[in-house]
């Protein structure tokens, strides 16, 4: 009977084995996102994130990083795919968890996106429990009504003083002249103190000693607000006596020189309250119907963090409202001086567009929003990358004298009082958080530089703070989101495709080859799940929250496929449970390459049907894909359209002319080349050119290739000065019924053989911001090593033409792609200096435009019609009055290292 027993369990056991085996994660397969849930954040903020039996393959290396602060931590899955690990993270926190087999040690804790396979974002819920302590009302600011509530603090008329747990508060009706020095003698039980305060000089104020000893302390960080009739300083105690039982003001007196006047003997108690230092509003904080948050951010390149908790008045507006926003702060800085004084803390607010227009149809881009596509467009329809619509909405102060210091925490409470430009496009924003430091009268640094705050490793290279709210501005009901399919699928050099609905309004660019007109994929399974490249910096050196706090499970998708042969797949629609990052490549740099976008976000069904798709007859595909998502704050985006997919084993076109050449008026066209494998394939070539002036000319060349793979089907000549487009599409059936395909497009630019504009490259290096910037160079000489962090250098495009670079052969060396204009006339030059903001100042160099005419490297740039503003061209691309933009063509014969239409010259 025992050996029953045992056979049953054994069998029993191997079922089970294989039943979970079917089911579970597999390397390659993200994590499950509804299998991990995310703790409430202990006092300190921590959270524990747990991934139960199934969350990720077994004994997967798991990587967890905050998208706010970029603390990544690293641990390991059991044989059931459990696991748990603790990292900060209050309030609704993005993580991107990425599990792989293996993650090499020269990947780990390396600034921007996460190595590993395939990763997902999940977001926490609670927010960090507040202290129930109750905080002394006190702004030190100069101005006395707030005394008013502490009556036993009212000293005399002119006199008002208390202490607190943590310090000693004194305000007085008093004119101290520049140049001379407050001295104040209190006591601390039966300590007795002298301390000097300078009002008008941001340093720490002298202390020493008197009873019963005579003693030199050294200095005291104190905070100090004076008027010219009014004086109010906060004295930190704990340092001289963390437990105070009794406190008396025994004198203060006015020194100037050697010497003293308005001496006032007072040996009055102080009373003692009951409260502790902390965060103050003027007017108490934000009260009513307002939207609480959570934010946090990286300080001095990760050295260490800041974090706040936020309030705002409303989520929905109309232009000319006004936005009022409190970030209670807290930045940790062991590394600031103790003693130091004089810093003041600046934010700045800004507005990321995620969609604009009446219906909310026109996706905008931003930083960090804008890496593979933009909504402004040559006339040829493609791509103009680089731009940017984010809108500065202005700047909040909180002056030295009302930060609060404990231990290694600086407090502040920030508040942003701010009016929305009236002529903001009715939409759908993100606010942004930068925020800034000043010591004294000194230059303003970023909280996020090397410096007073630290000395860390580096954090991403173009660090961004987004709040995870989102701003309703002018009650847009309906907004859209552009999907995008097959973007981790490429096509002979091409990425992804968007909705017929769509092509108005954006164009893809993977800057690497133009996408071709067709997209070519040969038989198998597809995910034909969307993409959303609006929300990452899709870069391999920079991470950011995503620009939308999505709710997951939230919104559907619905698929309805029309194939070759007519018969019309109608699949049933799906909930989108979770979104998912990168390919199953441990570094997608190695697969896609450093400078195409990287890891993109995708939204997922996790249903084999839209997941895995059968795409296995040869032909044309139209694929109905419409859908919505929503956001946390119900919000909901339509998005969609019809897609079309050719299935097709995949010719190699090589044509006669190098892709992306440019020519210049007169220039004969040799319409030809060849395909590969050698077929006698049905070649048509279309050639448009978009003129200067007057519509567009257009004409197609047919035939068909001879038994080698060759065609020859004529001659263009291009007669006008404008940009032209050339398509290539190539088809063959072979004996055993399979469709050859081939589509490749060129693009560039038919030029006056006459002009007074001369392209050029950049002189320097990217990265290295110095006035001395050599067209030549070594990079053994220059620029100094320490000034990269450890970066590979990567030189400008080479200023003259005809010079030649040579550069290290790694995923992450290659040229920074940077055109200029010497402009031999100065008729574009005086344009510029008319039509832009003359404070522009150009990056990263921060040069003038008179500056940048004299060293002949004047910027592309498109430029706003009508009165002075302070809006980017991709916000209102409609009133771009000029056309001025770069096509850059790195090719040879059957490689393209680099293709696409630069709009602006900087990073982002």
């Amino acid at each position: 009977m025992k050996r029953l027993i045992i056979l049953l369990i054994l069998v029993l056991g191997v079922w089970s084995v294989t039943a979970q085996t079917g089911t579970e994660p597999e390397p390659g397969d993200p994590p499950v996102a509804a299998l991990i849930t995310i703790s409430a954040p202990d006092e300190n903020g921590i959270v524990t994130i747990s991934g139960a039996a199934g969350s990720v393959f077994p004994a997967a290396q798991v990587a967890i990083k905050n998208l706010y602060t970029e603390e990544v931590v690293y641990t390991t899955a059991g044989f059931t795919g459990t696991f748990t690990a603790q990292i900060y993270g209050p309030g609704i926190t993005p993580f991107w968890i990425s599990p792989a087999q293996s993650i090499p040690s020269n990947l780990r804790n390396q600034p921007g996106v996460l190595p590993g396979g395939p990763g997902t974002i999940v977001y926490g819920t609670a927010l960090q429990p507040r202290s129930q302590a109750t905080i002394t009302q006190l702004i030190i600011d100069g101005d006395l009504e707030d005394w008013e509530a502490y009556a036993d603090a009212n000293l005399r008329g002119d006199l008002f003083a208390l202490t607190n747990t943590e310090s000693f508060y004194l305000a007085a009706r008093k004119t101290i002249l520049q140049g001379s020095q407050w001295v104040i003698v209190f006591s601390i039980d039966s300590t007795k103190y002298e301390l000097v305060i300078d009002p008008f000089v941001p340093q720490a104020a002298l202390i020493r000693e008197v009873e019963p000893n005579i003693e030199d302390l050294g200095t005291l960080a104190v905070y100090v607000a004076n008027t010219p009739e009014t004086i109010e300083v906060r004295i930190p105690l704990n340092s001289l006596d963390p437990l105070i039982e009794t406190a008396t003001l025994e004198q203060a007196f006015i020194r100037t020189g050697e010497d003293v006047e308005d001496v006032d003997t007072i040996q009055v108690a102080i009373p003692a309250y009951d409260e502790v230092d902390g965060i103050v509003y003027d007017g108490g904080r934000m009260q009513g119907d307002f939207t609480r948050f959570t934010v946090a951010g990286p300080l001095a390149q990760g050295a260490s963090t800041w974090t706040a908790t936020g309030r705002i008045n409303q989520l929905t507006f109309e232009p000319g409202d006004t936005v009022s926003l409190e970030l209670d702060l807290t930045l940790n800085v062991p590394d600031l001086a103790a003693s130091q004084v004089g810093l003041s803390l600046i934010g700045e607010l800004s507005l990321q567009p995620v969609t604009v227009g009446e219906n909310g149809e026109q996706n905008i881009p931003a930083l960090h929003t804008n890496n593979g596509w933009s909504n402004v467009m040559t006339p040829s329809r493609l791509a103009i990358n680089n731009l940017r619509g984010d809108v500065v909405l202005g700047q909040a102060t909180v002056p030295a004298a009302q930060l609060i210091r404990k231990g290694d925490n600086v407090l502040a409470g920030m508040r942003f009082t701010l009016t929305l430009p009236r002529t903001l496009p009715s939409g759908l924003y993100i606010p942004t958080f930068t925020g800034y430091a000043q010591i004294g009268d000194g230059n303003l640094f970023r909280w996020v530089d090397n410096g007073a705050f630290g000395a860390g490793d580096g954090v991403s290279r173009l660090p961004l703070t987004r709040l995870p709210i989102v701003l309703n501005i002018g009650d847009i009901a309906s907004p859209r989101l552009t999907w995008t399919l097959f973007y981790d699928t490429p096509s002979d050099g091409s990425r992804g495709i968007i909705a017929q609905q769509d092509q108005q309004y954006v164009a893809l660019s993977n800057r690497v080859r133009f996408n071709s007109q067709t997209y070519i994929l040969p038989p198998g399974e597809y995910s034909i799940e969307p993409y959303l490249l609006n929300q990452m910096p899709n870069d391999y050196d920079t991470t950011t929250a995503p620009l939308l706090p999505l709710l997951f499970p939230g919104g559907r998708v619905k698929a309805t496929i029309t194939r070759p042969d007519g018969d019309v797949d109608d699949l049933p629609d799906a909930a989108i449970v979770q979104n998912r990052l990168s390919t199953d490549a441990i570094d997608e740099r190695d697969r896609f390459g450093a400078q195409t976008p990287l890891d993109t976000y995708q939204l997922q069904t996790a249903t084999q049907m839209y997941n895995a798709y059968p795409f296995d007859q040869y032909g044309d595909y139209a694929i109905r894909l419409t859908g919505n998502v929503e956001d946390i704050y119900g919000n909901r985006y339509q998005s969609g359209g019809d897609y079309h997919l050719l299935i097709a084993e995949m010719l190699d076109l090589t044509p006669g002319v190098l892709s992306g050449s440019p020519f210049f008026v007169g220039d004969l066209v040799f319409i030809g080349g060849r395909v590969a494998p050698a077929f006698p394939a049905e070649v048509e070539v279309t050639v448009r050119l978009f003129p200067l002036d007057g519509d567009v000319i257009e004409q197609t060349f047919t035939g068909t290739a001879d038994s080698y793979g060759f065609f020859a089907l004529g001659d263009y000549v291009f007669e006008e000065p404008g940009e032209y487009l050339i398509d290539y599409e190539a088809r063959y059936t072979d004996n055993r019924g399979r469709l050859w395909a081939a589509s490749l497009r060129s693009a560039g630019v038919v030029a006056q053989p006459q002009t007074s504009l001369i392209a050029h490259g950049k002189r320097g290096i990217d990265g290295f911001v110095s006035e001395y910037r050599p067209a030549w160079f070594n990079t053994a000489q220059y620029p100094p090593q320490e000034s990269l962090s450890n970066a590979v250098p990567r030189p400008n495009m080479p200023y003259f033409i005809g010079d030649v670079a040579y550069i290290q052969d790694s995923r992450d060396s290659g040229l920074y792609t940077s055109l200029t204009v010497q402009d031999t006339t100065g008729r574009y030059r005086d344009w510029l200096l008319g039509t832009v903001d003359p404070n522009y100042i150009s990056y990263p160099y921060r040069l003038s435009l008179s500056r940048l005419s004299a060293i002949d490297e004047l910027p592309f740039m498109p430029v706003l019609g009508g009165g002075a503003t302070t809006f980017e061209p991709a916000l209102l691309s409609d009133f771009i009055v000029n056309q001025a933009y770069a096509y850059i063509s790195v090719t040879r014969p059957d490689i393209t290292l680099r293709q696409f239409v630069l709009g602006r010259d900087d990073e982002g």
